[in-house]
C-alpha cells in the first residue's frame, strides 16, 4: 500500500541503463552526443521545455529501459 508522498517503485531506483551515442570525424577520437532534454548529468538542471516535447530526447531515455530487439 503507498500513501501520499510515496514516490513508490520510482523513487527506489539507484540507477538507469543509458544508451551512449558518440561521434568521430577521424575514426579514432570519440565524443558522445549529449541530449540538451535528455535525463543526463546529475549536476545539470533540466530545461524548461513546455509546451514542446522534445521527441527524440524522450524516445532516447526509454530506449534505453527495453530490450535489445
Amino acid at each position: 500500500m503507498t500513501g501520499v508522498g510515496d514516490p513508490g517503485g520510482h523513487g527506489r531506483q539507484t540507477s538507469r541503463p543509458e544508451i551512449d551515442l558518440q561521434g568521430s570525424h577521424d575514426g579514432e577520437n570519440w565524443t558522445s552526443y549529449v541530449f540538451k532534454y535528455k535525463p543526463g548529468p546529475v549536476d545539470r538542471a533540466p530545461p524548461w521545455v513546455a509546451p514542446h516535447q522534445p521527441r527524440l530526447d524522450w524516445q532516447m531515455w526509454f530506449a534505453a529501459l527495453g530490450s535489445i530487439r
